[in-house]
């Protein structure tokens, strides 16, 4: 199996799961856990990544922000995943952390 196939497959479960918990992302349920799996399934994906949400924008939405902590050789990882992200009404995703 190529590394592009495996990488695609491994987003999709990632997105599957996320899909499934999106509801305690966005009220904020049992954060610690959640992060804490969420952290893991990431650096599953790659070492350097990790992730940061919004508070509820106007319009409802949260901004997942999905980040490779300046490690250039993560980028495409970030690209990828978010490219595949899924429709969800709730959500906005977002690769790399927009500057302050």
């Amino acid at each position: 199996m190529s590394d592009e196939k495996v990488e695609k497959e491994i987003e999709e479960v990632f997105w599957d799961w996320f899909l499934e918990e999106e509801q305690d992302f966005y009220y904020d349920t049992n954060r610690e856990e959640l992060f804490s799996t969420l952290s893991r399934k990431l650096k599953a994906i790659h070492p350097s990544l990790s992730f940061q949400f919004s508070q509820v924008q106007d319009g409802g939405k949260k901004e997942f922000i999905i980040t490779a902590n300046g490690d250039i050789e993560a980028f495409s990882y970030v690209t990828n995943l978010v490219e595949r992200a899924p429709n969800a009404s709730r959500w906005q995703f977002i690769a790399f952390k927009p500057r302050v």
